[in-house]
């Protein structure tokens, strides 16, 4: 279950969230989880729990793009403190 995408695509999230070396609830890494979520720019914290017998609780909070940022022609969405969103198209 996520909660707190306004931006990023959902199913990035499910892809780390489900890329377990077991899906058994109990043995779910939420730390892992975790640390992996927060390798994508867009995302400024998450939150990372289980909700026994079977679902796995995302709670995502989400950077606020601030500018554009050029860099050698490629156009990027930056948050106020400079962190790199994504790539404008």
């Amino acid at each position: 279950e996520v909660t707190g995408l306004k931006r990023m695509d959902r199913m990035t999230v499910y892809a780390v969230a489900l890329d377990q070396q077991s899906r058994a609830m109990p043995l779910v890494n939420l730390e892992d989880v975790r640390a992996k979520l927060l390798r994508y720019g867009w995302i400024k914290d998450a939150h990372v729990s289980r909700r026994l017998p079977d679902t796995l609780l995302v709670d995502i909070e989400e950077r606020t793009p601030a500018a554009v940022w050029q860099d050698n022609g490629q156009l990027t969405l930056i948050d106020a403190g400079g962190v790199l969103l994504e790539p404008v198209r």
